[in-house]
Parts: structure tokens; sequence; C-alpha cells
């Protein structure tokens, strides 16, 4: 294939499932103009409780799939293959921009928190990745990693409202003192997804998670490779592919995406 990337070419976002769609929200909103291709590696979901190998080994094919449709640009919207692969597929690829998603755990700590809480999988939770992260901060505040097994999957077959509250009371009652400022990273993008209920639960926890930082990163490496689609005049198109049942996938990454979504497939 060609090295020299089409500006005109699709980016593509990937995740295990629908959690890379509350990234995508964001990205299509800084980049109006742009082509998407969506990919859901549903036949291999959820990642959080595989080996790393596996996930390490599915990334690569993964992208080898979207390298070879001649996309611009990828973005791995899943915290745990980017701490199981991002440092393989940018040596497997690297003349092609590949961005993963991390927990936004600087940003919490320059909140000025008393302590802050970082739920993610349980693969992320355990990776050396986060561990790494997490000391360079070498901040005194107390950081709790909460492995939350189980709760990608309530987002991703989308459970009951009811049932998810008792999941996250349940799970995070006995970190949450209402009596001091408290930062929640939600340290896995199907999380932010739950923003709505997290908020109501805890009106007083700040939020944060990897998505807006991430997406002007892109927009940053994108204008600076001369790769953003300026004179695309025709409709923006978004194209939802799976490793298993895209069809029905891709009907409920548009019921994420929402009524007022400009994108076609």
């Amino acid at each position: 294939m060609n090295l020299k990337l089409n500006p005109e070419a699709k980016i593509a976002v990937y995740d295990s499932g629908i959690g890379g769609i509350s990234f995508l929200n964001e990205l299509a909103c800084l980049l109006p103009n742009e082509d998407f291709l969506y990919f859901g590696d549903t036949a291999y979901s959820p990642y959080g409780t595989k080996e790393p190998e596996l996930v390490r080994e599915r990334a690569l094919a993964v992208v080898q799939v979207l390298y070879q449709k001649g996309v611009k640009a990828v973005v791995v919207a899943c915290n745990t293959a980017t701490s199981a692969a991002i440092n393989d597929l940018r040596q497997a690829f690297p003349h092609l921009p590949i961005l993963g998603m991390e927990p936004a755990v600087k940003p919490a700590l320059e909140s000025g928190a008393d302590n802050i809480i970082i739920m993610a999988t349980p693969l992320t939770a355990k990776s050396e990745r986060l561990k790494k992260l997490i000391e360079e901060q070498k901040s005194e505040i107390a950081i709790t990693v909460l492995s939350c097994e189980g709760l990608m999957e309530l987002v991703e077959y989308q459970a009951p409202e009811e049932r998810i509250m008792v999941y996250l009371e349940e799970k995070l009652a006995p970190y949450l003192d209402p009596e001091i400022k408290q930062s929640l990273v939600l340290g896995c993008t199907h999380y932010v997804f739950l923003v709505p209920i997290l908020n109501r639960l805890y009106p007083k926890v700040e939020l944060y998670h990897g998505n807006t930082g991430t997406a002007l990163h892109l927009c940053h490496i994108l204008e600076e490779k001369d790769l953003l689609a300026w004179d695309k005049i025709d409709e923006p198109t978004l194209e939802i592919i799976a490793s298993e049942d895209s069809e029905e996938f891709a009907k409920n990454c548009l019921a994420y995406l929402g009524n007022n979504s400009p994108y076609l497939y």
C-alpha cells in the first residue's frame, strides 16, 4: 500500500464494542467534515476479562484490516486495548497515526481533589501501563483503582438503568465520602455513557475521562500532518463494521449516536 496518507480518507475509531462511540460523538463535533469508519471487535468482546496476549493479537489484526482499507488515522478508543497493545501497534504501523485512550489521571489530579478513584476494566486495572501512568504523576494524593468487572457489559448490552444504578452504588459506596472533595476517573469509554447516571447519584463528585483530550490531540496531529479534509464538500459519512453481526451492532451504535447524527452508512 502507498505509504502516503490521503487527506480525504476516513478516520478509523476502534473498540471492542460500542464504548468508542462516546469518543466518536466528541470527535465528530470537532471534525464535522470528516468521514469515519467505526470498528467493533464484537466477536471478542469484552476485552477487559481477556488475557493481554489475546487483546494484543486482536488489536494488531483489527488495525491491519483498517490499514488495508486505507484509513488516514486510527484511534484505539479502548483503554484496555491501549494498555495491552498501543506500543506494538505503533511499531507495526509506523507510518499511520495511531492514538490510544488512557484514564485521565493527570486532569483529575489537577482538580485539587482530596482523593481519586479510577474505574477500569479488570485488565486495565491490573495493567503495568496504568501503574506507570499513576507513578509518573508523583502525587501524594490517594488514588484508588477499582476493577469493575461486568460494568462494560451492562452498558454494551443496554441493561436497565435500575440495574446499572445498583451496580454503581454497590461498587462506589465504600469509597465515596460526601465530606471530602473527590474525583472519579472513567477508565473505559463505555463508562462515559454513564455520566448522566453518575451525576445524579453523586452530584458533588467530579468526573473525568480521556475522550476530549484524545480528540483534541488527534485534531492537532492531523493538522500538523496536513491530513484534515478541508476541501471536502460531500456530506460526512460513517461506516460501521464489526467482527460479528455488523448489522445489529450498527443499529446499537446509531442508537448511542442519537437521532441528530449527521452520519450515514
